[in-house]
């Protein structure tokens, strides 16, 4: 669903000037999503990092938004002088080569017939894969301003403790993994980790998403999305890169090595990464010298924080 879903929406991106760019990195395809040059003189590149197999297309609302914005209220927001979104391979959207649609049917009572499976695509198989692919990229795009959600927010902060010496100026996290927390709360989220690892990840696409009373009309409630989703999860590519976080791997004493600003972002109501690992980050980030800090928390927002306050996040990104 969300393969097609991009096939059709891409074209229409086109029309707004957006630019589509194939790029290999270890034999992994990855796809850059550009917007069009806007305006500004130097370079002020904004790029955007999703959650652990998510798509470029959830972001879609949140870059809209800063667009009218950068327009509207010139003197208060950045001008950024491009957009990009990174569509890591294996997520949700890049699957599988173009034409792909799942093999069965939607469902037994809409079609009698499974629609044809087409070629997966290379994955990485560990976070120490997931974050060179990410290391590279941005080193090459050479951002001032690095947005990450989630795992992606996990990646964004991993680059700029390696990379100390970077272009960026501020670095904009939201909800982001890495945060080892309490005794239980760790026990509950290696639990939820494991059925997503099993293939069972229906409270992990629950708590991700937030309960249908929070989010009822959210796109990414559509049965065919979440099977997709659950697709993904099920990889074996994508159950190895769950399994291979470890101790080193961890933020609790490695987020106070960051060195540019930072802005922190969470849901209030987050049930995937919860309020705790917000305070964790926090408090490791708060005694940096010279270094910045800004904790937002949005509220009635889950974890799917970029769709639930597209304008909300916007302006944060956009705030000068």
């Amino acid at each position: 669903m969300i393969t097609q879903l991009q096939a059709h929406v891409k074209p229409l991106l086109k029309l707004f000037g957006f630019k589509f760019e194939k790029r290999k990195i270890s034999d992994h395809e990855i796809v850059l999503w550009r917007s069009p040059q806007l305006g500004a003189r130097q370079n002020n590149r904004l790029v955007i990092v999703p959650g652990f197999g998510d798509t470029p297309l959830s972001w879609m609302p949140v870059v809209f938004n800063l667009l009218a914005l950068m327009k509207s209220k010139p003197k208060t927001n950045h001008q950024f002088s491009e957009i990009v979104l990174i569509e890591l391979p294996g997520y949700i959207g890049s699957l599988y080569s173009p034409g792909y649609s799942p093999g069965y049917a939607p469902d037994p009572a809409e079609s009698k017939k499974p629609l044809p499976v087409r070629r997966k695509k290379k994955a990485p198989k560990t976070l120490e894969q997931l974050a060179s692919i990410t290391n590279e990229l941005v080193n090459e795009l050479q951002p001032v301003t690095l947005v990450g959600h989630s795992m992606g927010g996990f990646l964004a902060a991993n680059y700029c403790i390696n990379f100390p010496r970077t272009s960026i100026k501020q670095l904009i996290l939201l909800c982001p993994s890495g945060m080892i927390q309490s005794q239980k709360e760790q026990k509950r989220t290696e639990e939820i980790l494991k059925k997503a690892a099993e293939g069972t990840g229906g409270p992990f696409i629950e708590l991700a998403i937030g309960p249908k009373s929070k989010n009822p009309s959210s796109w990414v409630r559509h049965k065919i999305v979440a099977r997709e989703f659950e697709e993904f999860l099920s990889r074996d590519e994508s159950r190895s890169i769950l399994m291979s976080f470890k101790k080193e791997h961890e933020m609790n004493q490695r987020a106070k090595l960051i060195q540019v600003p930072v802005r922190l972002i969470w849901g209030e109501d987050d049930q995937l990464i919860r309020i705790e690992s917000f305070k964790l980050w926090r408090k490791a980030l708060a005694p940096r010298a010279n270094s910045k800090l800004e904790a937002t928390k949005i509220k009635k927002a889950t974890h799917s924080i970029q769709l639930e306050a597209p304008r909300q996040i916007a302006e944060i990104i956009g705030k000068l």
